[in-house]
């Protein structure tokens, strides 16, 4: 899977750098290719990515918005991402 990744926001966590990507892939679902975005946060050595939870750039760049002001780390990306999954499948 090739990943592109385009940095939206940067800032300061704790006198470290955090940046926070939007991420772009194309994923071969056997009938046709379909553009997917997601989010990466790269923190104090430390980068959690996951690239394939939207189809719409609008609201993956949305979400990415939310965790840059909830200052969102690596470790708890994952948390946050499943979050917005369930939110947007069961609520």
């Amino acid at each position: 899977m090739d990943i592109r990744y385009t940095a939206l926001y940067r800032g300061s966590l704790n006198g470290s750098p955090i940046t926070y990507s939007l991420a772009e892939t194309t994923v071969d679902t056997g009938e046709t290719a379909a553009e997917r975005f997601g989010v990466a946060v790269e923190y104090s050595g430390q980068h959690a990515s996951y690239p394939d939870v939207f189809s719409d750039r609008r609201k993956a760049e949305a979400f990415i918005a939310l965790l840059y002001r909830g200052m969102v780390t690596p470790i708890t990306l994952g948390d946050a991402v499943y979050d917005r999954v369930y939110m947007e499948e069961f609520a």
